[in-house]
């Protein structure tokens, strides 16, 4: 069970044993209601006032049926959350089928000095049939994947994750649980990748620690960790060397990080990985393609594209090629625009885009455009805050909630909505049984001399 809800149901239960107690004093006054009322008034005070420590089941080393079951589990966990839930789900998941790359073996230190190519040789374009997994394979388990913002980095990164699943879920088959991590919350040099690790399997996948501790010091996790460039710029070059001196302790492991080219060229440490690739704008061909299997709705942007260079620029995005078919599908010739900056083209892009998708929603009128985006605003925020770049909603908090009387409202309305009708319940039972008694005056019984 999650901490926050073990937290919320053990003061569920304080609160209602603090309630029973004052009714029973109050009832009937002595020695014992008095010890029960001081009982539950110190627990009362003590799961409020005292420390967020979660609340954890001790758990003893599992036998191999068990960890079986654990590495099952965390399979199925990672598929759901970034497989089905945003792989499948991505905006521009349909243009990432066969996205390009090209090897990039300067970007990486590799051991022994040895060089796949020579850095002054010309980067070799892989061909577009030429899987990410077939990739990872080559480079022995050990590959670093670099993009422009918007290009399908972690799309790829994801798109490799699913293939290897798949090999990891086959009978008998001993292959490392692939999990998904983003090392935007990576908390500085004093944070080691094991015990990173270890807090991340715990908080966003809720593996007792026990049992993280067990499977990073064991090697049993083919680490997939994408975000690299959203760490603070001064955190970067120590979060690499950070990932070179586990991999130092943990040769075997297999790993792959994912960032922004440019954030990562800047930095003055390498990752000693055995391989990179590039991601590579999509070409004229794949995104005609994309656009035509669209049908007729999109003939609009097509005739846009063969008469705007700036447009055509802009759709080498995978990104932004799925926003301009979303924007514009079904508009008229007429109405689309022709503008004279990429600036004004990105602008007039993400408005028609946001106006588009409030008008999907228009049968829910609760909300207005403007609120809506407001909480969207606050929502990014507080994702950039506490260091998440995809949204679940399970990784809300309450910590997220603006104040401290926000939060105690949070943790303390669940217990009121559980107590309140137990205590009105008791106090009509009470009130019944006074009615009864006052009811039923004693009759006097004669007896005869």
């Amino acid at each position: 069970m999650h901490p926050h809800r073990w937290r919320s149901t053990l003061r569920a239960i304080a609160i209602l044993g603090f309630l029973v107690s004052i009714i029973w004093l109050a009832e009937e006054p002595g020695f014992e209601p008095l010890i029960a009322l001081l009982t539950a008034t110190a627990a009362l005070l003590g799961l409020f006032v005292g420390s967020d420590v979660p609340v954890r089941i001790p758990l003893t080393r599992s036998p191999q049926a068990q960890q079986e079951l654990y590495r099952a589990k965390m399979l199925e966990k990672v598929e759901t959350i970034w497989i089905k839930g945003v792989l499948k789900d991505s905006l521009h998941g349909a243009v990432l089928l066969r996205l390009g790359m090209e090897y990039r073996p300067e970007a990486v230190k590799q051991p022994w000095d040895l060089k796949v190519q020579r850095p002054d040789a010309p980067d070799r374009i892989l061909p577009p049939e030429k899987r990410i997994s077939d990739v990872f394979e080559e480079m022995g388990g050990e590959l670093l994947i670099l993009g422009e913002p918007g290009s399908g980095k972690t799309t790829m990164l994801l798109e490799l994750a699913q293939d290897l699943i798949t090999t990891a879920k086959q009978p008998l088959h001993d292959a490392p649980i692939p999990v998904v991590l983003t090392l935007s919350s990576w908390e500085g040099e004093q944070q080691t990748i094991e015990d990173w690790l270890v807090s991340e399997l715990d908080s966003k996948y809720q593996v007792p620690k026990n049992i993280g501790i067990d499977w990073v010091e064991t090697d049993q996790l083919l680490l997939l960790l994408d975000g690299l460039d959203e760490l603070d710029e001064d955190h970067r070059g120590a979060c690499v060397e950070a990932i070179n001196s586990f991999r130092q302790r943990h040769g075997l492991v297999r790993l792959v990080v994912c960032s922004r080219t440019a954030d990562y060229e800047a930095l003055a440490t390498r990752l000693q990985l055995l391989g990179a690739v590039v991601t590579q704008p999509l070409n004229p061909t794949q995104i005609d393609t994309y656009l035509v299997s669209l049908g007729k709705a999109l003939e609009n942007v097509q005739s846009m594209m063969r008469h705007d260079a700036m447009l055509k620029e802009l759709a080498k995005s995978p990104l932004m090629l799925s926003i301009i078919a979303l924007a514009y599908l079904g508009m008229p010739g007429e109405l689309t625009p022709s503008l004279q900056s990429v600036e004004s083209w990105h602008k007039h892009l993400f408005d028609t885009y946001v106006l588009r998708m409030f008008r999907h929603r228009r049968r829910d009128r609760r909300h207005t455009p403007q609120q809506a985006v407001r909480w969207l605003v606050w929502l990014a925020q507080k994702m950039t805050d506490h260091s998440q770049s995809i949204f679940l909603i399970e990784h809300m908090q309450p910590t997220w909630l603006e104040s401290h009387i926000q939060q105690w409202v949070y943790e303390v309305t669940p217990a009121l909505v559980l107590g309140l009708p137990l205590l009105y319940a008791g106090l009509n039972i009470r009130s019944s049984e006074s009615m009864l008694s006052g009811s039923s005056p004693e009759i006097p019984v004669k007896v005869a001399a």
